[in-house]
């Protein structure tokens, strides 16, 4: 028995993949944009995961670049030694709010939103480490 070809399937199956590919590039292609414009827009706040005192450091330097945008360290180092960093890199305080309830990067985001949300903020840089949301 000999087998059939079928030619048009054929090509109608490459046809398919041809338009499904063209699809997934143009979507991925627009959102990388949207992503990119996005990023590159002006910020509101910037929110800084504890638990490391470089992270409070940089934040210090930030508020003295940037001393209008509001700051929050959620769960940081205790009070007293965060007001030294700042202090060490003359930095505003005024606009740097400290959140102690989270006690995981959960809780981070979970406390974080009321106040984020109360401010407004749209666009927030996330100040956090590469390992902090490895498995």
């Amino acid at each position: 028995m000999t087998r059939k070809k079928y030619p048009i399937v054929k090509r109608g199956l490459q046809l398919v993949l041809l338009v499904a590919i063209a699809i997934f590039l143009s979507f991925g292609l627009g959102n990388g944009l949207r992503l990119r414009n996005a990023a590159a827009g002006e910020v509101d706040a910037f929110l800084v995961l504890g638990g490391s005192i470089q992270r409070e450091i940089y934040a210090a330097r930030l508020a003295t670049q940037y001393p209008d945008i509001p700051i929050l360290i959620s769960k940081g180092s205790d009070d007293p030694c965060i007001l030294l960093v700042f202090q060490r890199e003359r930095a505003p305080i005024e606009k740097v709010w400290l959140e102690n309830c989270a006690n995981s990067t959960f809780g981070n985001f979970y406390f974080a939103q009321p106040i984020l949300k109360r401010w407004d903020v749209r666009h927030l840089k996330l100040i956090t480490s590469p390992t902090r949301f490895s498995g």
